[in-house]
């Protein structure tokens, strides 16, 4: 992109490809987080041998590339590719977030009772894992479209329309997760199995599912105005809405993390260890 400049020689925030001058404390707090997150998560997945979790630990650090990016794009403007970058490693994260979850309920469900699934547990993770994916592989494109369109606004237009298709995939994937979810823990409901520690594990879950639900549909929403749309230029709300949600879910899921309350001592499925339960 040709770099524009008002008469005083300041750059013209208006007419670089963010529309407006991006804060340079934000990134610098995301990249804090997500890279202590991360670190808490390569140290309990390492220690409690929770391999269902490895897919949140590559999202945490996505997270972290596409901070530092946004810092360097806020640096350098006009510059396609790191905007680009930022754009498309933040976008991507939480797809990995979503992985994970959809691996927890798994487990849940392998740990408590699979009868009561209304879904085998191998098909959740080869039905779910699998839209995930299919999301990922059509932001990817999209993302790629955007980049080489360069200032072709038929193309970027285009590359938007299809990251609002891998955006959409993803929430329908997400309604249908959500809507097994609470049916199998209405069953375990109905079958007295509420009172046993998985109750918690299955809690986060559920509200770290409706935060990664309410983050995609912010993003439909965003880029169905464009990005000169009236929320992509109030760049709070995407601290808010993207970047803030997923600290949460990622922040929820150390301090309450699934192989504390699913796994025994040695990684053994289904058996609940209480010297693992958090202080809480």
């Amino acid at each position: 992109m040709t770099p524009v400049y008002l008469p005083d020689g300041s750059i013209d925030w208006e007419r670089t490809l963010f529309h407006f001058e991006p804060t340079k404390a934000g990134p610098y707090v995301m990249i804090i987080l997500f890279a202590l997150a991360f670190t808490g998560h390569v140290v309990l997945a390492l220690r409690l041998k929770t391999t269902y979790m490895i897919p949140m630990i590559i999202g945490c650090l996505l997270e972290v590339i596409g901070f530092v990016a946004r810092e360097l794009a806020a640096d350098h403007p006009f510059d396609n590719g790191l905007y680009a970058m930022q754009q498309f490693l933040i976008i991507i994260a939480p797809v990995f977030f979503a992985a994970s979850l959809y691996l927890i309920l798994k487990h849940i469900i392998h740990v408590v009772d699979d009868a009561l699934s209304p879904l085998k547990p191998k098909l959740i993770g080869l039905v779910f894992v699998g839209f995930d994916v299919l999301s990922f592989v059509v932001q990817g494109a999209a993302s790629g479209l955007i980049v080489g369109a360069d200032t072709n606004l038929d193309a970027i237009n285009l590359g938007v329309k299809i990251l609002i298709v891998g955006l959409l995939i993803q929430v329908v994937s997400f309604i249908g997760f959500l809507t097994l979810a609470f049916v199998y823990y209405a069953r375990a409901h109905n079958d007295g199995r509420t009172g046993e520690p998985w109750r918690t594990s299955f809690v986060v879950l559920a509200a770290s599912a409706v935060l990664v639900f309410v983050r995609s549909l912010f993003r439909v929403v965003e880029f169905w105005q464009g990005f000169d749309g009236q929320i992509a230029k109030v760049e709070a709300l995407m601290y808010v809405f993207d970047a803030g949600l997923m600290g949460v879910v990622v922040v929820l899921s150390i301090v309450f993390h699934p192989g504390r309350y699913l796994d025994g001592p040695n990684g053994e499925v289904g058996v609940f260890d209480p010297r693992k339960r958090p202080l809480a």
